[in-house]
Order: C-alpha cells, then structure tokens, then sequence
C-alpha cells in the first residue's frame, strides 16, 4: 500500500509539473491567458476529484493518490456506485481544457512541448503499472488485479 501511494503522489506531482510547463509555455506570450489557464486548472482539479474521486471506495482512507482522496472530505458527499456518463463527463472535459488550453503555446517550443507530453506519458504509465493495481474501487473501470 505504501508502494502504491508513493507511486500515487508521484504522478499527481508529475501531472502538475506538466501543467506548470503549461503555464511557463503561455506566460511569455500573455500574463492574462497564463492566469486565466491557472484559473482553469484551479477549478478543474476540484471538478474532476468531485465528479470521479467522491464516488471511490477507497476515498477515506487508502487513496492511493493521497490528495484527490483528502479533498473530497470538503466537498459534497456522494454514493459510491459505478460511474455514469456524467461522472465520465466531469473528468473529461476538465481534463481537456487542461491538456488542450496550452498547446498552441507549448508547440511554439518544441523542448516545452516534448516535455509536457513525456511527463504526461510517465504519469500515466506510473498510475496504471502502480496506483491502479492496489486500488480497491471496484466500479472503477481502470482497476486492473
């Protein structure tokens, strides 16, 4: 368990650290759209714990990600079940915008744009070999035993 949530915390801190690429991509070109891509990424992280993350099983008390896990202590309470289309929906277009928002900035810079998309890659690469072999959410669809 403790192997799955270090694996669980790196890869959320990669996953930020590609959206912080993000940030730096737009920032030379426009403080305002940089800030205004910050505000998305500000809203989105709590619509997608809420939409996904409050429906786990595993929320309370073995997060394998820790954070997600912790945050949704704030936010409204929901039944664990299996996920429907706007549950699906909740974490898709956020993550979206938070993917898509940049890339026009980030292909300006091939070094930046490489390097937001590799650690995207680790990050999902470390979630699917670790984090989501020792999570219990059974009505996930990404948990592999």
């Amino acid at each position: 368990m403790l192997k799955d949530r270090f694996h669980g915390v790196l890869s959320i801190g990669i996953i930020g650290l590609s959206f912080v690429l993000g940030f730096a991509a737009i920032l030379p070109f426009s403080s305002s759209l940089a800030f205004g891509y910050l505000i998305v990424l500000v809203v989105a992280v709590p619509v997608i714990v809420f939409s996904y993350c409050s429906k786990c099983l595993c929320r309370g008390h073995a997060c394998g990600h820790v954070f997600p896990g912790k945050l949704t202590r704030w936010l409204p309470e929901r039944k664990t079940r299996t996920y429907r289309l706007a549950d699906y929906l909740g974490v898709i277009v956020p993550f979206l915008l938070m993917v898509g928002i940049p890339q026009y900035w980030l292909w300006k810079n091939a070094f930046l744009f490489g390097a937001f998309w590799t650690l995207l890659a680790i990050a999902v690469a470390e979630i699917r070999a670790f984090v989501c072999k020792g999570c219990g959410n059974e009505h996930c669809p990404l948990v592999t035993k």
